[in-house]
C-alpha cells in the first residue's frame, strides 16, 4: 500500500511544477511523470530532478528533446498518481484540481505560486524608452490552473490583470517585490530601441 505524500513547502511547489510544465500518462504497467523544462535553465532542470527524486525516491532521468530547445525530467512508477494524490491523463480531461491545503499556508501558497511562474510564467526586465521596467506574465489555458494561480497570487496581495489565458502583473516595484518574495532567478531581458 503506498501512502500520498503529506503536505509540504516542497510538495506545494512540485505541484505547481506540474501543473505549470508536468503531466502524469501511464507508460505500459506504469505510470510516467514528465516535467518540461527550457534548456536555458539548467539549473531549474537540476531542481526539478532533485526535488522528484527527494520527495518520491524514485530514480529521475534527464532527456533532451530531439530538435528542440528543451528538456524532460522524467520518473517512473505504477504508485505515481496515488504518491502524488495527482490523476493521470490531459489535465484538461481528467478532474485535475489543486489541493485545498496549498492554500491554508503562505509558505505553500508562495511555493506553488513559484512552481507556476518558473514553468508557466515569464519575468521580465524590458529597457525601453531610455529605461526599465519589469513584469511578471504567467499563461495558462486550463481555468482550473488559472484561477488557482489568481487565488494564490491574490492570498500574496498581488493583483494580477487578466487577459483571456493570460495574466499579468505590470508594476514594477510589485514585480520585483514578488520575485524576492517568491525567490524567482528565473528572469529574462529585453532591450529594445
Amino acid at each position: 500500500m503506498v501512502t500520498p505524500l503529506l503536505p509540504s513547502v516542497e510538495f506545494a511547489y512540485l505541484i505547481g511544477v506540474i501543473a505549470g510544465d508536468g503531466c502524469i500518462t501511464r507508460a505500459g504497467r506504469v505510470f510516467k511523470l514528465e516535467i518540461s523544462c527550457d534548456a536555458a535553465y539548467p539549473e531549474l532542470i537540476t531542481t526539478f530532478q532533485n526535488l522528484v527524486e527527494k520527495l518520491t525516491g524514485l530514480r529521475v532521468g534527464v532527456y533532451k528533446v530531439k530538435r528542440k530547445n528543451c528538456f524532460r525530467v522524467v520518473a517512473n512508477s505504477a504508485t505515481l498518481p496515488t504518491l502524488l494524490g495527482l490523476p493521470p491523463g490531459a489535465k484538461s480531461k481528467n478532474g485535475f484540481a489543486i489541493p485545498d491545503w496549498i492554500f491554508e499556508s503562505v509558505d505553500c501558497v508562495k511555493a506553488f505560486a513559484k512552481g507556476l511562474i518558473e514553468t508557466d510564467g515569464t519575468v521580465a526586465r524590458v529597457h525601453r524608452h531610455g529605461g526599465w521596467y519589469w513584469h511578471v506574465h504567467f499563461s495558462a489555458s486550463n481555468a482550473v490552473i488559472m484561477s488557482s494561480f489568481l487565488r494564490a497570487t491574490e492570498i500574496l496581495g498581488y493583483t494580477f490583470q487578466v487577459n483571456g489565458p493570460k495574466a499579468y502583473l505590470s508594476n514594477t516595484p510589485l514585480t520585483k517585490q514578488l520575485i524576492a518574495d517568491l525567490g524567482i532567478t528565473k528572469l529574462k531581458a529585453y532591450v529594445y530601441p
